[in-house]
């Protein structure tokens, strides 16, 4: 949203759809931002400086766009292929949690990158603490 702000034109492509949070919403929102899910960055072009970009569109037209700089967010793959057998995660390798950290397994809980609430390290460290807590009061209670 800050380089919203001083530039002419951002576009924001992602191959993946994005997660529904204040800030998408606010990016879609933004008359200079162009959102674009499902979009895959085939090639970087100039030669001693950005040029332009060659993109794979979700419709599986290309297209070139006219950029001045690209700054690049590689995408996390989750570590959770220790427990994907017996506990539920989405397509990416996510596990998925409710509001206490729990997963499908009984007793078992996640927090982090594992899990999809969020990106943000002060976040992960919140969820860790619940996560914990809710281990605490799942023990107390057997």
């Amino acid at each position: 949203a800050s380089l919203a702000r001083k530039a002419h034109r951002v576009y924001l492509l992602a191959p993946e759809p994005l997660v529904p949070t204040p800030l998408a919403a606010k990016l879609r929102r933004m008359e200079n931002v162009e959102v674009v899910e499902g979009a895959v960055v085939r090639e970087v072009l100039g030669e001693s400086f950005v040029e332009g970009i060659r993109v794979a569109m979700p419709d599986g037209a290309e297209r070139t766009l006219a950029v001045k700089g690209v700054f690049v967010k590689l995408a996390r793959t989750p570590n959770s292929e220790l427990v994907r057998e017996w506990i539920d995660c989405d397509d990416r390798g996510h596990i998925i949690v409710d509001v206490h950290c729990a997963t499908s397994w009984p007793g078992v809980f996640a927090a982090g990158d594992v899990t999809l609430v969020s990106e943000q390290v002060l976040v992960h460290i919140g969820e860790g603490a619940k996560a914990a807590l809710s281990a605490y009061h799942y023990l107390l209670m057997r």
